[in-house]
């Protein structure tokens, strides 16, 4: 399986969102193998639709937390979210209308819009929320 990242190093304290993000981690890390070694382009539309699927109910999970938290910066976070999914579209509607691009193109690309996009935005934003849930709940 392709590495990464260390996830260990992205964990945000919450539990729930940590979970999800090693979900998402180990969904990305199976696309990236799977556009290295296969050529299935079935397989592999059918891994972009999956990633997207979780990717969104991940997104709205954790902006459900946001909300419950009062996340004073939802609104900024929820347009990295949206942020991320217009690429991820962008790259599944390029792959899946024209095959256009290689399966070495397609993991490069999503690399750098999945895995790269996770891992700075775990790192950064999410630990950021999750900061602010900790201190909401010592609050309480």
């Amino acid at each position: 399986m392709t590495r990464i990242g260390d996830f260990s190093t992205m964990e945000t304290g919450n539990a729930q969102i940590d979970e999800q993000h090693r979900e998402l981690f180990r969904l990305v890390s199976d696309l990236v193998d799977a556009c290295r070694w296969e050529d299935d382009a079935e397989m592999l539309d059918e891994a972009l639709d999956f990633l997207a699927v979780c990717s969104a109910r991940h997104f709205a999970s954790e902006e459900a937390l946001q909300k419950k938290f009062d996340y004073p910066d939802l609104p900024r976070h929820k347009k990295l979210h949206d942020n991320f999914r217009r690429a991820l579209d962008e790259l599944r509607a390029k792959y899946a209308t024209t095959n256009a691009i290689s399966l070495k193109e397609l993991s490069e690309q999503v690399h750098a819009i999945a895995a790269r996009w996770l891992g700075g935005h775990i790192a950064r934003e999410d630990a950021k929320v999750a900061a602010h849930i900790r201190r909401k709940l010592a609050d309480a």
